[in-house]
């Protein structure tokens, strides 16, 4: 009867301790539902942000390509300034070269001025002597 008694003990004590492990177990197939869950939950996010990732690098190759055409365009814009700053020297140049010349022709006027104006003047004289 000890023994039937300690066999009762025993297997109350077993059908505890399976109580105790099937709820254990129970807990950890809701742990690895929910981890399950989680991971799900990260897959998409991972997805999203690869899509997310792939757009921005698309939109990268954009502005590369953008900036390119507009590195281009100014080195071409540099280029016609850099023409126009030489265009604005020459003219410049000539401009000072065409106020010399004006200023020389000026003088020259003057001078053939004052020479006909001579002339006139020892031309009435003579004039006046031969009529005298």
């Amino acid at each position: 009867m000890d023994q039937s008694r300690e066999e009762g003990l025993n297997s109350l004590k077993l059908s505890t301790e399976n109580k105790k492990v099937q709820s254990e177990n129970d807990q950890l197939k809701e742990k690895l539902k929910n981890y399950e869950f989680d991971l799900t939950e990260y897959s998409v996010k991972h997805e999203n942000l690869k899509k997310s990732i792939e757009e921005l690098n698309n939109e990268i190759s954009s502005m590369d390509g953008l900036a390119k055409t507009l590195g281009e365009e100014n080195s071409k814009l540099q280029t016609d300034r850099d023409i126009l700053i030489k265009r604005a020297e020459d003219a410049e140049f000539l401009m000072d070269e065409y106020s010399i010349e004006r200023g020389q022709l000026l003088e020259t006027i003057e001078t053939m001025d004052k020479l006909i104006k001579n002339n006139e003047k020892e031309l009435r004289e003579e004039k006046g002597k031969l009529k005298n």
